[in-house]
């Protein structure tokens, strides 16, 4: 291993201490999801019983409340507030200037002291998702892609928590310019919510869909879950994964450009 990706791993090695350290505190996290699982699940099955139907946004219920738990799962692994919480201690103690000299890439240690613990719960995820055909064993039902499905689904959630970084991350770096982003970060939260699929398929309505289609908060949670149940073809899955990786590297770009603004005029101010 070269010295640099040593730094990088050390850092890697550290947050996962720190889940070692604080064991409580990550079960009672883990805890939390299916609990919030459910709860979905019963507001949805309600909402098919009071109004009579069988189907919603294209999908009969059993699919309609796969789609509910996966999506909620993918989203669990989203760090959204781990990357505003760290940058903004970053920012205001003005430590972030001191990259400009250390031989490491700022951009890099904060993805993996933020992304460390995402990753290890998206594993939690795979485990969760394939132990959940034991489900059918009680007769419930459960629907569980077939391997190449399920392998495009986890290198398609990979994609998706690195873009949700990138995207955070770039909103985050107002904070150079303006010190806090708390109201700005709300507004662009609730949109995300809304049109990442991680509360109601995107697919409720046609209108709906066309617009969402069009931007990158679908790729967080909806294009993932959709492979997991396979309502797209191979070709379209792929199509959709190469969309994700683009708007990686734009969003990527974008945050290297405001960064390298934003160190100057840190510097500029004397950190």
């Amino acid at each position: 291993m070269s010295p640099t990706a040593a730094k990088y791993f050390r850092v890697v090695w550290m947050e996962f201490r720190k889940l070692h350290e604080y064991k409580f505190d990550f079960a009672v996290s883990l805890l939390r999801i299916p609990i919030h699982v459910l709860l979905l699940i019963l507001v949805w099955v309600t909402v098919f019983d009071i109004s009579q139907v069988d189907q919603m946004a294209g999908m009969p219920v059993s699919v309609f409340v796969m789609y509910i738990i996966v999506a909620r799962l993918v989203s669990y692994c989203q760090k959204p507030w781990d990357v505003y919480d760290l940058l903004f201690e970053y920012i205001r103690k003005g430590t972030v200037s001191l990259f400009l000299v250390r031989p490491v890439r700022f951009s890099l240690l904060f993805f993996f002291r933020v992304m460390s613990s995402a990753f290890f719960q998206l594993a939690i995820v795979y485990v969760v998702l394939a132990m959940g055909n034991l489900a059918r064993l009680a007769g419930l039902q459960y629907h569980f892609p077939s391997l190449l499905y399920f392998g495009l689904f986890m290198v398609s959630t990979i994609m998706a928590v690195v873009l949700g970084f990138v995207m955070y991350y770039c909103i985050s770096l107002a904070m150079f310019w303006v010190g806090d982003v708390w109201s700005v970060w709300g507004i662009w939260d609730g949109i995300v919510l809304l049109f990442s699929g991680e509360v109601i398929p995107i697919t409720i309505t046609p209108g709906f869909y066309a617009v969402a289609s069009v931007l990158p908060f679908r790729h967080l949670v909806f294009t993932p879950v959709f492979i997991f149940l396979e309502r797209v073809s191979i070709t379209e899955a792929l199509v959709q994964m190469s969309v994700q990786l683009g708007w990686i590297l734009a969003f990527a770009w974008l945050a290297n450009v405001i960064l390298r603004k934003g160190l100057r005029k840190t510097a500029v101010q004397g950190g």
